[in-house]
C-alpha cells in the first residue's frame, strides 16, 4: 500500500481511518464486557476475542481503503469516499460483533 501511494494519491488522514473498526472493537468490548480485563476466561474465550477479534478488526480496516481504488476522484472527493466506507465498514463490524458478544456474555452467565 505504501509503494502504490505515489500512483494512487493517499491522504494522510486515511490511513487513520483504518483504525476505526479497532476503535469500535475496544469500545464494544468496554461497553458490554466492562473492560478488556473483564472478558471471561471460559474455554478460550479471552484468547478468541482479544486476539482474533483484533486481528479481524484489522482485515476490515483494511477493506476501508479499497471502494478508494475504484470510485472516480473527479466525481467525489477522495478523502469522503473513505470516510464513507470507514463509517459503513466500522458499522458493520460493530454490528455483527455486539451480536457475537452477547451470545457470549450469556453463554458466560449460564455456565457462573
Amino acid at each position: 500500500m505504501l509503494h502504490g501511494r505515489e500512483k494512487v494519491d493517499w491522504h494522510p488522514v486515511e490511513y487513520l481511518l483504518i483504525y476505526l473498526p479497532w476503535f469500535g472493537f475496544i469500545g464494544l468490548t468496554m461497553v458490554i464486557f466492562g473492560g478488556l480485563n473483564q472478558v471471561p476466561d471460559y474455554a478460550g474465550i479471552r484468547t478468541f476475542i482479544l486476539v482474533l477479534q483484533s486481528i479481524g478488526s484489522g482485515i476490515m480496516g483494511g477493506l476501508i481503503l479499497l471502494p478508494r481504488l475504484f470510485v472516480e476522484t473527479d466525481k467525489w472527493p477522495r478523502l469522503q469516499v473513505s470516510g464513507i466506507s470507514a463509517f459503513v465498514v466500522s458499522l458493520l463490524y460493530v454490528k455483527f460483533r455486539m451480536m457475537l458478544f452477547i451470545m457470549i456474555a450469556g453463554l458466560t452467565s449460564q455456565v457462573d
